[in-house]
């Protein structure tokens, strides 16, 4: 088997997704050196999955860890990955569905290689640090005010059961050792108290991380700014409402829904 074979096998797709993928690939926005914001097009990115379905555990399945496409339906995490990957392309002018789904892969998978489902960037934190040394993102909340955040990361590990791939030893004690180094990784996080004193500085297409009092996590859900009658909402798969959606109320009222959406983590594209 030749690497390109290894890797298309390494690929799982449906022709559907190659649709959507050309569809949004061909929107007027897109294009190497169009003069739009890298802000502008994340919402862009973003709001062309609007309407679209949510869908639970949608990079999960048997076997090994595979590459897993799917246009179709998303949860929050894959929303945000999709539109700062479809940013990075309207940006580049690479139109190429081999060229999505390499950059994909990259910001995905720790140093951007996939190496079995520990190399996957399960936490957001994670994903946001790695991202950030990759050049796509760089975090903005200290520069808002944030306060530091002391977490100790576990979940996953705490409950193997809810992550078949868990149930191999090597593989868990990869993980368990990701947590640790995400535990001592400094992290900062924007109070929901501290939100609207400093609202006027969110930027269209800002992603977005909620921050929660769950023992063990991180991040509880993840979005895209959007500034709408000079305040700021929240575009993300919402599980409640069963697709992609705009958040109604602004950013603020959707934090202050909940006692456990402690804050917010704030990243912006380079």
């Amino acid at each position: 088997m030749n690497p390109s074979e290894e890797n298309e096998q390494a690929i799982l797709h449906t022709p559907e997704d190659i649709r959507i993928f050309r569809e949004i690939a061909g929107m007027p926005v897109r294009g190497g050196g169009c003069d739009f914001s890298s802000g502008a097009g994340i919402a862009a990115a973003g709001l062309a999955f609007l309407g679209r379905p949510y869908g639970a555990h949608t990079l999960e399945g048997e076997g090994p860890e595979r590459l897993v496409i799917n246009l179709r339906e998303l949860d929050c995490f894959t929303l945000v990955e999709n539109a700062v990957v479809l940013e990075r392309l309207f940006r580049t002018g690479a139109t190429g569905f081999p060229d999505y789904a390499a950059t994909l892969r990259r910001l995905r998978y720790r140093n951007g290689i996939l190496d079995g489902f520990a190399s996957r960037l399960h936490y957001f934190s994670d994903w946001l640090f790695d991202a950030g040394a990759k050049g796509f993102l760089r975090d903005v909340t200290a520069d808002l005010g944030g306060q530091w955040l002391v977490k100790s990361i576990s979940y996953m590990t705490d409950h193997p059961e809810r992550y078949p791939a868990l149930e191999d030893e090597e593989t868990f004690l990869r993980l368990r050792e990701i947590e640790g180094r995400l535990s001592a990784r400094p992290l900062v996080f924007l109070p929901r108290e501290k939100l609207r004193r400093v609202e006027d500085r969110f930027q269209d297409g800002d992603i977005l991380a909620i921050t929660t009092g769950k023992g063990g996590m991180d991040v509880v859900h993840a979005g895209i700014a959007l500034r709408l009658r000079r305040r700021v909402h929240f575009l993300h798969a919402s599980s409640l409402a069963g697709k992609v959606l705009i958040s109604p109320e602004t950013l603020y009222g959707y934090l202050m829904k909940k006692k456990g959406r402690t804050g917010v983590i704030v990243a912006r594209v380079v």
